[in-house]
């Protein structure tokens, strides 16, 4: 019978020749789940409500994802985002009689939330150990600003921070960052919206090294999966 650890060691001269480690953020690193709920109670509370948030979180990521992979398959142009949530909270609260009861000011700070997101318990422990022997950084389909509030907000130990924002182009679809081994020299603007500030890219800087931001075992992005790969991760530098 193969043991964890036996396979784990087994794989790890596989390890070698990995520099950097990039990380999705949403569901990985960050809890959404609670945060959303802890949001919600208070909402209830406030406007005497009882709201299933727990439901409406579950169809605002789904609203987000339809429309997310409209984009991806160039059925819509490139869209931020937190815009992208800031829409879909829109249609969800049409669709649930609720258009009324929120104002867009309140809408604005519900959609807050998606950069106020809470670690795993061992997401900080487990990211401080890889970072002892690769660079890592976050690959996220959210925002630069975004992204940068979360990592502040979860004290998250990362060394970069890289999101779909800088090139337009989201996971899963290849040819991303990591195949030109440039980075975009960046400037912070606001947003006319009123909303996150938009992270523009101000001509290019060219990566020193070939460190290769990409799943440790296989070069795909898969955001789903890369927990379990980080988690296993950790166990073969322990010892």
């Amino acid at each position: 019978m193969t043991t964890i650890a036996q396979t784990d060691a087994q794989k790890a001269p596989a390890l070698d020749a990995v520099r950097a480690l990039a990380f999705d953020v949403q569901g990985t690193c960050v809890d959404f789940y609670r945060p959303i709920l802890r949001m919600g109670e208070t909402v209830n509370r406030t406007k005497g409500m009882d709201i299933d948030w727990a439901a409406l979180s579950s169809e605002w990521r789904d609203l987000y994802r339809l429309a997310l992979d409209q984009v991806i398959a160039k059925q819509r142009p490139w869209l931020r985002v937190d815009r992208i949530y800031r829409e879909a909270l829109d249609i969800l609260l049409e669709r649930r009689g609720l258009s009324k009861v929120f104002t867009r000011a309140e809408r604005d700070e519900l959609n807050q939330i998606w950069s106020r997101l809470d670690p795993w318990p061992d997401s900080v422990e487990g990211l401080t150990r890889l970072r002892r022997c690769f660079a890592t950084s976050t690959l996220s389909n959210a925002g630069m600003a975004a992204v940068i509030a979360v990592v502040k907000h979860a004290a998250l130990p990362f060394d970069a921070v890289l999101t779909a924002e800088l090139a337009h182009s989201y996971k899963p679809r290849t040819g991303g960052l990591s195949t030109r081994g440039r980075l975009p020299r960046l400037s912070a603007r606001p947003d006319p919206d009123g909303g996150l500030p938009q992270i523009r890219p101000e001509g290019r800087a060219c990566v020193r090294d070939a460190h290769r931001v990409r799943d440790a075992s296989t070069g795909v992005w898969s955001g789903r999966q890369t927990g379990h790969r980080a988690r296993n991760l950790v166990r073969s530098l322990r010892g």
